[in-house]
């Protein structure tokens, strides 16, 4: 496995719906030689608002579906993932 073989479909929750990040027309983020990644998920309206983050790691050719405030993440995504990670946080004020 390399890094070219996967991509991170990341989406954010905004009060309660999701989003797809960091943009509709680059829903997927690579994955560094390292290993590591990076996403910017305060890409418009009321990002830093999110309180939960989900990130899942898919083969570089899958075309994740796109969420736009959707109130659950769709079981396509978690089946077709190798992995996935969500992180919750509290909303900054």
């Amino acid at each position: 496995m390399v890094s070219t073989d996967f991509k991170v479909a990341v989406s954010t929750k905004v009060r309660g719906g999701w989003w797809t990040k960091p943009y509709w027309d680059e829903p997927l983020t690579h994955v560094d030689p390292n290993g590591s990644r990076q996403c910017d998920i305060t890409t418009g309206g009321i990002d830093e608002q999110a309180t939960e983050i989900a990130a899942f790691l898919v083969p570089s050719g899958y075309s994740p579906p796109l969420m736009s405030g959707q109130r659950s993440l769709p079981a396509e995504l978690r089946d077709d993932a190798v992995a996935e990670a969500t992180a919750r946080r509290a909303p900054e004020s």
